[in-house]
């Protein structure tokens, strides 16, 4: 969801800065500067979500609802504050890009030492507050931050850019996300069920939902504006 985020926000967030009440003008001018932040402050940021898996993923192992799942709930909705403050704060993406270099090193690294440890023995801990566990999903929690900074490094460095293709895909963007997972388990119950073993119904799967989530969003969501508001889509779009 964070990769997609920027996409509507940065719109967003101009509008709220110019077009909006002077409340929320004033709100923006006091976000800190890029400058003022530190790297290893930023990484000080994964904290959080090694609280989060450390504390509620032993008793909430991710059946992804609002009511049964506060592990993810939680997690999400941090992440998307993020997303927003991303595009908010002046530099930050830039900052995030120029020290993508450290996320990378600090993420690869202690993945493969977590890999180095874990699958020689095929070490699988139970569910529950015991040590293992606890410092297994706690890793996991600081790795998933790490890898988050060096993809939003990497892609601000090299897929930055503007493109005709990318003016005519970017406004279903969202709407694509939001109807994508319905139409993965739509396919991806009748292929498996037809008896396709591992990578035909991979690679059979995959892109039936690409073409089928993008031809649902272009040509069934953005024409009408009526659908456009229910997708999160604004302003006139051709």
């Amino acid at each position: 969801m964070v990769s997609i985020l920027p996409l509507h926000l940065r719109d967003g967030v101009s509008a709220a800065i110019h077009d909006r009440s002077p409340q929320i003008r004033r709100y923006y001018r006091h976000l800190p500067h890029a400058t003022r932040i530190e790297t290893r402050a930023l990484l000080l940021l994964a904290i959080p979500f090694i609280v989060i898996e450390v504390t509620l993923r032993p008793i909430f192992p991710g059946l992804q609802t609002f009511v049964t799942d506060w592990a993810n709930v939680l997690r999400y909705s941090l992440l998307y504050a993020f997303g927003f403050y991303y595009v908010a704060i002046p530099g930050l993406a830039e900052f995030i890009c120029r020290e993508r270099r450290i996320w990378f090193v600090v993420a690869a690294s202690m993945t493969i030492v977590l890999a180095a440890l874990l699958l020689p023995k095929f070490i699988v801990p139970a569910l529950g507050y015991n040590p293992i566990f606890l410092l297994l999903i706690g890793v996991s929690g600081f790795l998933m931050w790490a890898w988050l900074l060096t993809f939003l490094g990497y892609a601000r460095r090299y897929l930055d850019f503007d493109h005709a293709i990318l003016r005519r895909f970017t406004p279903i963007s969202l709407p694509f996300y939001i109807v994508h997972q319905s139409i993965l388990v739509a396919i991806g119950y009748y292929v498996l069920t037809a008896g396709f073993s591992l990578y035909p119904a991979f690679f059979t799967i995959v892109p039936l939902t690409f073409i089928a989530a993008w031809l649902l969003a272009d040509f069934g969501i953005r024409p009408w504006k009526i659908t456009q508001f229910c997708f999160g889509m604004k302003g006139k779009l051709g």
